[in-house]
Formats: C-alpha cells, structure tokens, sequence
C-alpha cells in the first residue's frame, strides 16, 4: 500500500517503481541498494518522493527536503526509510483484529430525530485584524432515510455543490467575492446537515452573505432548469459509482448503509433514486432545507467590522477570541 501511494505520487514514475520494486525495508544489502540507486535519480524524482512519502509528517518532509537542498540525497533517503517501515508496521496491525471479522451483528437503533431551527441566527468568532471573513451557514438536513434525501442532494448539487452552481456563479464569476465558495449535504442519524460557505474580504461579508441568502431564496422559489437537474443527476450518479471503485469508498458506504439501519442490497441506489428525482421534489426539499430565515450562521473575523457588516441580516452573538493576524 505505501509503494503503490508512492508511486502514483511521482512524476518519474518507471525509474522510481524500478528503484522501490522488491525493497526489503530491513535488510542493510538492500538499502545500500536503494541508497545508490537513489543517488542517480534526477531531482524531480527525488522530491516527489519526499513528499509522497511524507504527506502526514511535515517535519520530517522539511527535514527531507532541506537535506536535498544540500544535495545530501542519502541523508535524506535514510530518514525516510524509518517513517516508511513505521507506516507499514502501522497498517499491519490496524489489519490484523479485522482480519477474522464477518461483519455480524445488528445495526444500532436509531437516535431521535433532531430539532430543526426556527429562525435565523449568527454568531461572530473574533479574529482581531483579520482582512478576511470566512462564512458558514448551516440548515438541517434529512436522514439517509427520508423521502427528501435525495432531492435535497440534487438541490444542493445545483445550488452550490460542483463549479457550475449557481452560488459558485455567482459568488465567484459574477461578484468577485471569493474563489471557492460552495455547499454540500451530509446525511447523520438524528438529522443530515447542509452547508454553505464562503471566504471573502472583510468589506464584502455583508453582501456576500446576502446573495448566499437570495441563492436559498431562489431555491425554493422557482423549479430548477431541465438542464441543471440532468447535470446535477450525471455528476452525483457518477461520483457515486467512482467512490465503489475503491475498497475505501466501498468500507465508508457500507458503514453508512448500516448506521441508516441498512444493508448492502443497497449499494450504488443513489444512481437509480436521482433518476427518478423531478424538479417539483427538487423545489420542495429546497423550501423545506435552504430556509435562510432558519439558518445559523457562523462568521469568523474581525468582530468590530463583521457585526456592522451583518447587523442587518440577524441577531449576531459575539463568541469569543480566536487569535490576531497582527
């Protein structure tokens, strides 16, 4: 698993799958092997490697680089071995206790329904001198379960889930105020959640909240386009079937499938369910999820000027203190 990571990783991948393919991480015959075949790789090589090989330890990739800079490659080949037989040993034994498992046993009940919000609210986290806002909006979602589940992902899709949102368009493309804002649906076992958010200049968070506002707004006021329901169908169908290609994605789908109190018959359903969601259902879930009078919203940035600037779009709390740019 660490060799193949390293080797999708590297932009002179046949000399470095030559030079990692059969290495025994604990023999001295092999690593002064490794060690001179290192030496001869070009350099692009050789950083990739480092940082492949080091995507979770930052110090240990700033050891590894700055020794690189000091054209000392075994030196910096030498502390990479010890941090790849670690992570080896390391995914040996979280394997280990599973590998007897059946997946027996039933699905935990589910916990009560949680309580959605009855009107908006925002809360200002203080970051004294910060020239940029970051805004989080958040609505209650449904469960895996409800009727609503899948509109509501078609909606959030066209709302502001891929580039070609609305909300993307028109934050970014059209106004200018940030360069990736965006939204996503989660579904939990009390209640699913939606998210929006944006980062944006300081002057511009009051506006930019506004037309978040008036996106949810035009969601639950006029269908969605032929067009944008069948794009939001084709990528969600897609994600859905490339995320089974992978024994990760497939562990994570069967896990949610059984905190739903479901089981694996229902693998890939989502490429069958958005093709029967219509723009009607569509409509309703957005009436019922992208509520922005229910909304909490969550701002943080300088509070002097974030609460001038939100003062008009709800009551807004002052938490606390989380740092200074200065």
């Amino acid at each position: 698993m660490v060799l193949d990571k390293l080797r999708k990783g590297l932009r002179n991948e046949p000399q470095v799958v030559t030079l990692l393919k059969g290495h025994q991480w604990s023999s001295d015959t092999h690593r002064k092997d490794l060690v001179d075949r290192f030496l001869a790789l070009p350099s692009p090589a050789v950083e990739d490697l480092v940082w492949t090989a080091t995507d979770q330890n930052a110090d240990i990739r700033a050891a590894g680089l700055l020794m690189l800079k000091k054209q000392d490659r075994a030196e910096a080949l030498e502390a990479l071995v010890p941090l790849l037989r670690t992570r080896s040993e390391a995914v040996r034994r979280a394997v280990e206790p599973f590998a007897a498992w059946e997946g027996a046993g039933d699905a935990p009940e589910l916990p009560p329904e949680a309580p959605g919000t009855e009107r908006r609210s925002v809360v200002i986290v203080d970051r004294p001198g910060s020239v940029q806002a970051t805004l989080v909006v958040g609505n209650v979602g449904t469960r895996r379960t409800d009727a609503d589940a899948w509109p509501l992902d078609l909606a959030v899709t066209v709302y502001g889930g891929a580039f070609s949102s609305r909300l993307v368009q028109n934050l970014r493309v059209a106004k200018g105020y940030t360069y990736s804002p965006g939204a996503a649906s989660t579904w939990l076992a009390a209640r699913g959640v939606v998210r929006s958010w944006a980062s944006v200049r300081t002057e511009v968070a009051g506006p930019a909240l506004a037309e978040i506002f008036g996106e949810m707004e035009r969601m639950g006021s006029e269908e969605v386009t032929a067009e944008e329901l069948d794009r939001a169908r084709r990528r969600e169908s897609g994600l859905e079937l490339l995320s089974l290609q992978t024994a990760a994605g497939l562990a994570r789908e069967l896990g949610e499938l059984w905190l739903s109190g479901l089981g694996p018959g229902r693998l890939g359903e989502g490429v069958t369910a958005f093709g029967r969601v219509t723009a009607p259902e569509v409509l309703e879930a957005s009436r019922r999820y992208l509520d922005p009078s229910r909304t909490v919203v969550v701002a943080v940035g300088d509070a002097r000027r974030l609460g001038k600037a939100l003062s008009s779009l709800g009551p807004a709390v002052r938490r606390r203190r989380v740092g200074s740019t200065r």
